[in-house]
């Protein structure tokens, strides 16, 4: 992977990334979703011995963000132009791994 590649294969990494936290924390606001996570958290905390917060919220990230990328590559194949949602158009050609000194 040449260090173009590597530099695209970051940014189409923690452009969704950065959207997905955004998108989980918009979700957050809205008064019912709070108030489920409130009553997992509620719930939760007495099984586990703590706050799930942290949990709940690194889970939600995930989701979302995965959730954002898997729609992205889906329309992109029908509007390519949607590709850029992801940060950049372009696809490095390969994520092998690194070599040496590279």
């Amino acid at each position: 992977m040449t260090f173009n590649e590597r530099i695209i294969a970051t940014i189409r990494t923690a452009v969704p990334s950065g959207i997905g936290a955004l998108l989980a924390y918009l979700v957050a606001l809205v008064p019912a979703v709070a108030d489920g996570i409130a009553w997992i958290d509620e719930n939760l905390a007495g099984v586990l011995g703590g706050s799930t917060q942290l949990l709940l919220s690194a889970a939600a990230v995930a989701g979302v963000t995965a959730l954002y990328y898997w729609a992205v590559r889906k329309l992109s194949v029908r509007w390519p132009n949607l590709e850029l949602l992801l940060g950049s158009r372009k696809t490095p050609d390969s994520y092998s791994p690194a070599t040496k000194g590279a």
